[in-house]
């Protein structure tokens, strides 16, 4: 197990058996096996190389799909008036206010006044 942090806190054996089940129970998403790793081959060795230029001609479409896409967003200052940017301003710190307050809330202070 790696080193924690200071503060960190370690799920306890009973956390940890509890959350080996819970990924145990996900049939979507088995944990792979030594027996899977052992087993395993190189992409070019599973798919033909037709297979092969359709992935990179799918992957390519959507890196362009996506380029035009960020390239067609507007500046914010451009489809919100100066008082609806300044009032989603004060609601993210509002926000962020509340979270900071919640966690440190929860946090263990072991013992300590926090």
């Amino acid at each position: 197990m790696p080193k924690l942090k200071p503060g960190d806190i370690a799920p306890t054996p009973e956390e940890d058996e509890a959350i080996n089940r819970g990924i145990a129970a996900d049939a979507d998403n088995p944990e792979l096996t030594e027996e899977f790793f052992q087993n395993a081959l190189p992409v070019a060795e599973r798919l033909t190389p037709e297979e092969i230029e359709d992935l990179r001609r799918d992957g390519k479409e959507a890196s362009e799909y996506a380029m035009k896409a960020f390239a067609d967003l507007r500046p914010i200052s451009d489809m919100l008036t100066p008082e609806e940017i300044e009032d989603l301003r004060r609601d993210k710190q509002e926000t962020l206010d509340y979270a900071a307050k919640a966690f440190a809330d929860l946090r263990p202070t072991n013992g300590k006044k926090g």
